[in-house]
């Protein structure tokens, strides 16, 4: 079984028979347009880029993660020399801003990056002589990727670099190279979108000031101020009992001794009423009789 054939079965992409067939017909072009010295370590992958160039020519579905762990190199080595494969077979496929933004989920970035790759081109074409301008191809994806990447990290939108690597069909050191160039190039902008993403921060919620607070509430006490009196409902509604004041003792002193029942009763001295009285008439009468016999 050759590598194609292990590759599709591992895959199990056996049902359709125009896989393999495609994928030799890629593996025939890469041996014959590109040298092995060009590859270098990727010219081992070369049967599973071959695998994914027939998927995608056939718009067969197939699982990229399993067919580069199948590739036997690295990840990026993978989409580097996939990169190389692309444009020596004229295999670049031109990929717009809306649909970078659909892809990555999101949209509401497009017209910053359309804006930031104006700048860029119009800023980079005034620094090249007329050589230099023959020479730089603006519709290659890599300037597309390099601002969409650049406006997805100023806006805080997370984004894998490799996975905008890959789509855009472009090499590491390019994507790096060209970067850095925008980096230096459009530094304004990227401040311009840096501080938006800050100012679209959701503010801290700030205390309340003097004209802000309720009418109703109490008014704060300034240090050092003397307690303010509880309002009248909430002096009303106090839960402690209202207790009568003590007798001043100077009052206890006139009124004398008195008996217990009768001060609970009335607080009149003793002495003073009814039955006192006719408690000293008996006496007298007892006191009489003694004295008689």
């Amino acid at each position: 079984m050759s590598s194609i054939d292990h590759l599709i079965s591992s895959l199990q992409l056996e049902q359709n028979l125009k896989i393999a067939e495609k994928a030799r017909e890629f593996l025939e072009l890469v041996n014959f347009k590109i040298p092995s010295t060009s590859l270098k370590q990727g010219g081992v992958c070369k049967p599973a880029l071959c695998v994914q160039l027939a998927c995608e020519s056939l718009h067969e579905d197939f699982s990229q993660p399993a067919l580069v762990s199948l590739s036997g190199v690295p990840p990026n080595v993978y989409r580097n020399t996939m990169a190389i494969v692309k444009r020596s077979l004229s295999l670049n496929t031109q990929v717009t801003v809306d649909e970078l933004g659909v892809q990555f989920g999101c949209t509401q970035i497009t017209p910053s990056v359309a804006q930031l790759m104006q700048s860029f081109r119009g800023k980079w074409t005034s620094m090249l002589t007329g050589a230099q301008l023959n020479s730089v191809d603006f519709e290659h994806p890599v300037y597309l990727a390099t601002a969409f990447y650049k406006c997805c990290k100023s806006l805080g939108v997370k984004i894998d670099k490799a996975s905008v690597v890959t789509v855009c069909g472009c090499q590491n050191n390019q994507f790096n190279a060209v970067l850095k160039a925008l980096e230096q190039i459009c530094k304004e902008e990227i401040k311009v979108l840096e501080e938006s993403k800050k100012s679209a921060k959701t503010p801290r919620r700030k205390k309340k000031t003097q004209e802000e607070t309720n009418p109703d509430d109490p008014a704060p006490q300034e240090q050092g101020e003397a307690p303010s009196q509880p309002p009248k409902e909430a002096m009303q509604k106090s839960p402690v009992k209202e207790t009568k004041a003590p007798v001043p003792t100077e009052l206890i002193h006139k009124q004398g001794p008195v008996s217990g029942v009768a001060a609970m009763i009335s607080g009149v001295d003793y002495r003073h009423t009814r039955k006192y009285r006719e408690y000293l008439s008996w006496k007298q009468s007892i006191l009489n009789e003694i004295q008689g016999s």
